[in-house]
């Protein structure tokens, strides 16, 4: 899946332009292969303290996708760690998606902004 992360603060989703070409969208994604990423990976402080610029990026390690379920906090390289609500994005389509936080411990979660998820058409995450 390919990931498009807004620069903060985030604007309405209606003043981006993006590629509108789905080829081109799926080459020029950054990836991201850290390993600390996985959300059974216990560990904090790896987290992208000083923000990635904003941009298209896509995971190449693990399940090569965002977690679309809540993870513990602790795991993925952040006390507070961020996933993706929803399903993910069908083969050749672009959809956009809300991001939750998970606070305390593990019991309640907060949203935490907006996020770009687009899956190539040949079916590459």
């Amino acid at each position: 899946m390919l990931y498009y992360l807004y620069a903060s603060p985030p604007y309405s989703v209606s003043r981006y332009c993006v590629d509108d070409t789905m080829d081109n969208i799926c080459k020029q994604a950054k990836p991201l292969n850290d390993e600390w990423r996985g959300s059974s990976r216990p560990g904090t402080g790896k987290v992208d303290r000083t923000g990635l610029p904003e941009g298209w990026y896509k995971f190449t390690s693990h399940a090569k996708r965002m977690a679309n379920y809540p993870v513990r906090k602790n795991f993925c390289g952040a006390e507070y760690p961020i996933y993706m609500d929803g399903d993910h994005a069908e083969k050749g389509t672009c959809a956009q998606k809300t991001l939750f936080q998970v606070y305390a411990d593990n019991n309640w979660t907060w949203k935490s902004g907006k996020i770009y998820e687009c899956q190539c058409m040949n079916g590459d995450y």
